[in-house]
């Protein structure tokens, strides 16, 4: 027969905690929880990390969810160590509705905890959510292997293109690459050597440098950041 289980979930790592209600026949199954945070910090640590401890076993529903509100109370906003993202009491998977208000990932001060909470735990930066990301890329390009955009999709993404090319800033990048084409400049590196340039944009491209840097600056002015740090620029009339 299932029963209910409120059950608190530990990270014996760094000492945070969980707490969940768990409908089952079996306490000691393989389920331990379905919250973003905490599912995230079992991929970092490995179920190993976890200990599972029962607080609570009864055959009524309602019981065991105002149990898991009772006890997570406000910890879920105020505590860090607390992998919960919201208050409880809503009833495992019954209350998840992708398209409807009851999803707590419908709250964006939710998802702001979520990625905060997931931040602090070092997630995005662990070997294990890389690895996740570049098993999810592979899988996405042989997916797309072989198959063909129909035409609305190409329509819509050259209509995308067009329009970009028409913001006032890429117009503008246009520009200075045209100029550049005609304009001699002389640039000084860090060890004040001095290169004439006739030609900005072959000169960029043959030494991996960016035309925009060289373009934007006042006559005279340090590069204070990037690839080009510790160059000046000046344009110079052909």
């Amino acid at each position: 027969m299932k029963q209910y289980y409120l059950y608190k979930l530990t990270n014996t790592i760094n000492g945070k905690y969980y707490i969940g209600v768990h409908k089952t026949s079996n306490f000691n199954d393989s389920y331990y929880g379905s919250g973003t945070t905490i599912r995230r910090a079992i991929t970092k640590y490995g179920k190993e990390a976890f200990t599972k401890t029962m607080l609570l076993e009864t055959t009524n529903e309602t019981e065991a969810y105002l149990a898991e509100k009772n006890i997570i109370g406000n910890k879920w906003s105020t505590d860090p160590q607390c992998y919960n993202n919201t208050e409880g009491g809503h009833g495992g998977f019954s209350h998840i509705d992708s398209s409807g208000e009851n999803n707590p990932m419908k709250d964006p001060e939710v998802v702001k905890r979520v990625m905060a909470k997931t931040r602090e735990d070092g997630y995005y930066e662990s070997k294990e959510h890389k690895a996740a990301q570049a098993a999810a890329t592979k899988a996405a390009t042989l997916a797309r292997t072989g198959s063909k955009d129909s035409q609305e999709v190409k329509d819509k993404r050259n209509a995308s293109v067009k329009a970009a090319h028409q913001r006032p800033e890429v117009r503008a990048k246009h520009h200075a690459a045209m100029v550049a084409k005609r304009d001699k400049y002389k640039l000084i590196d860090p060890s004040d050597i001095e290169h004439i340039v006739d030609n900005l944009c072959e000169w960029c491209n043959a030494n991996k440098m960016p035309l925009s840097t060289i373009t934007t600056k006042d006559e005279g002015q340090l590069v204070k950041r990037g690839v080009m740090k510790g160059w000046k620029i000046w344009k110079m009339s052909k």
